[in-house]
């Protein structure tokens, strides 16, 4: 955690694991001095480790501090919306991971900042001695629900959002995607074997199909297939 000072030196605190944290008081980060109005943590030089940039008064240089890094994990996870906005700005993005042999769970939730302090819109995650992600998990703000197992560290992750699939009626079905995405539509019986109804391709962002034989079933599934 990171703390500006307009009137002295600005305040690191490092977490501890269980809640509390230290002041750090070495290191250029907390002895520069400036009068410093804001900051942002990124990760500029896509190497895996956040890197800090501070701003000051106009009449001052601005701060710019790269993380040279080390051998811990880590994992970037960009969330591309379809239902939701493409941005999945208030989407929540959790991981579970065995870290030093405990299990840990993780919360990044997309903002879009608070007009000071920036973010980008980027989850990213430290990750220690981790050599898998045992669940990453997505809630959109739509309130659909994506769950990836067992996933590499050390790398650069885009989640494109499912789209909706939604029972309307008997055999009416509509679809909530970006524009221009097409879709196999696919029925079944019994979940295990699954035939081809029709290829349809979503205009507007909300499309419906309607299955002419569902009154011919007793039951009926569907899904849909990206294209």
């Amino acid at each position: 955690m990171f703390l500006v000072d307009a009137t002295g030196n600005n305040r690191l605190y490092h977490s501890d694991g269980d809640g509390a944290f230290s002041r750090v008081t070495s290191g250029s980060l907390v002895n520069d001095g400036g009068q410093s109005q804001a900051c942002a943590w990124g990760d500029y030089d896509n190497d895996g480790f956040v890197d800090l940039f501070v701003a000051n008064q106009s009449n001052e240089p601005n701060f710019l501090y790269r993380n040279s890094g080390n051998s811990n994990a880590w994992i970037k996870v960009r969330c591309a919306g379809t239902v939701s906005n493409r941005s999945a700005i208030d989407a929540k993005v959790r991981l579970k991971a065995t870290l030093r042999g405990k299990p840990v769970e993780q919360l990044r939730e997309m903002t879009g900042g608070d007009g000071r302090s920036g973010q980008t819109l980027i989850a990213h995650f430290g990750l220690g001695d981790a050599t898998i992600i045992d669940t990453l998990r997505i809630e959109w703000p739509s309130g659909i629900v994506q769950e990836l197992r067992d996933v590499a560290p050390k790398q650069f992750l885009t989640v494109t959002e499912a789209a909706r699939l939604q029972a309307l009626g008997a055999g009416v079905l509509r679809i909530q995607s970006w524009k221009g995405m097409a879709f196999e539509v696919q029925a079944s019986t019994d979940l295990d074997q699954w035939s081809r109804l029709t290829t349809v391709t979503n205009l507007t962002g909300t499309l419906e199909f309607t299955d002419p034989n569902a009154a011919n079933h007793l039951r009926r599934f569907y899904r849909k297939v990206l294209k």
